[in-house]
Order: C-alpha cells, then sequence, then structure tokens
C-alpha cells in the first residue's frame, strides 16, 4: 500500500484520468454533450444545408412559407400567358342590322316588325362568332302577296352563307312555315338564289330569325 500510495502524484492522477477519457470516458461525455435539452437549437445551430426536402414533415409547409416569385411557369400554362395580347381572341364583330347603311336591304317588301301593344321586337340582323357560325336575330314582317316573291326577306353577303349549293332548312313560328337559307351557287329555273333568306310564311305575317345558326362557307 505504502509502495502504491508513493506513486500516486498529481500527474500519474491527471494522465491516468487523460487516458480514461481518450478510451471510453469521451464517448460517455460526448454522449452527455448530444442530449439536447428542449427547444435548445435555433437556427443559428442549424448548418446551412443541413435540413433536406426528405427531413420535412409533410404538410407544415403551405403557401405562405413560399415566396411566390421564386416560381417559374408552369408549363402547361404557356397559353393562358398569351391572354390580354395580340394572340387573344379580337372583340365579337357587332350585329349587322338588315336595312341599315352599307347592310343588305329588305326585299320584296320585308321589313321590321314595328313596336304595337307595348312590345318592341328585335330588328332583323346576323354576325359570324369566332367558329365561323353565323347567327341570325330580330322579327320580320313578311311582304304583301302582291309583291313579286312574298316571303323573301333579304340577301346574306358572301362569307355569311351556308356552304356552297346547300340550303338550310329552319321552322318558322307560323303552322307548317319553313324558313329557307340558300348558299352560295343556288339557282332555280335560272334565277339566282344565293345568300337568300325566304320564309314560307303567309304574307303580311311576322316571322322570328331569333336562334337560327349555321356553318358559314369556307
Amino acid at each position: 500500500m505504502r509502495r502504491l500510495k508513493g506513486k500516486l502524484t498529481y500527474a500519474n492522477v491527471i494522465s491516468t484520468l487523460c487516458l480514461f477519457l481518450l478510451l471510453g470516458g469521451g464517448a460517455a461525455l460526448a454522449a452527455t454533450k448530444l442530449k439536447l435539452g428542449k427547444n435548445s437549437v435555433g437556427t443559428k445551430q442549424i448548418k446551412n444545408g443541413a435540413v433536406t426536402g426528405i427531413k420535412i414533415k409533410k404538410g407544415t409547409i403551405s403557401g405562405t412559407n413560399i415566396n411566390l416569385g421564386t416560381l417559374g411557369t408552369v408549363p402547361s400554362a404557356n397559353t393562358a400567358a398569351t391572354a390580354g395580347t395580340a394572340n387573344a381572341l379580337a372583340p365579337m364583330e357587332p350585329t349587322r342590322l338588315v336595312g341599315a347603311s352599307g347592310q343588305p336591304p329588305f326585299l320584296d317588301g320585308a321589313n321590321n316588325v314595328p313596336p304595337g301593344g307595348g312590345l318592341k321586337f328585335q330588328p332583323i340582323g346576323f354576325y359570324k362568332d369566332h367558329e365561323g357560325v353565323v347567327h341570325l336575330s330580330g322579327a320580320a314582317g313578311v311582304g304583301k302577296e302582291e309583291n313579286p316573291v312574298p316571303g323573301l326577306l333579304f340577301t346574306l353577303p358572301p362569307g355569311y352563307r351556308p356552304a356552297s349549293g346547300y340550303i338550310e332548312a329552319f321552322r318558322g313560328l307560323e303552322e307548317k312555315a319553313v324558313i329557307f337559307i340558300f348558299g352560295s351557287n343556288v339557282s332555280v329555273s335560272g334565277d339566282d338564289l344565293s345568300g337568300d333568306v325566304y320564309t314560307t310564311a303567309p304574307s303580311e305575317k311576322a316571322e322570328s330569325l331569333s336562334g337560327i345558326t349555321f356553318r358559314a362557307e369556307s
């Protein structure tokens, strides 16, 4: 005991302690240091790039956490980016009113149905939409029986007619009445009917064209 006690110097104790820490005690001390307290790690303690996407819990990031200015355009939305530019659709053309200046005239006594009894009818007109479909509208009065072709209302200009060589037929308001619209290059007994809008309704009766549509000639 005396022999051992004589050799226990301060230097020996320190050397032994250091050896203990190097061989095993250091691991225990390191393990102790890794036991961090709750809420003890902040942004300053996290190394840049240390937190990856797989480490982030699902549902913890919302739109408010994202800088939208850093996001690019969704590929499938490229066409939407052209809205409001020169590539966007042009405004719809206005309705062309029959009988107005520069528009087709009424034929054989036809006219717009005048207002009466507190009722006002839409004037006869037509226009073509972006898809090349012609729309007719309004109420027309049929000419008198003594007119050359009673029932002939007006003639559609080229580009607003049914397909060349064909006739479109629609049911009229009057019982068994039919509205015929002739395409270009249609003739009967030598008479050119191209573009004519005709109704079989009795003379001096009203006929509505509202709701009639057809694809224009190409």
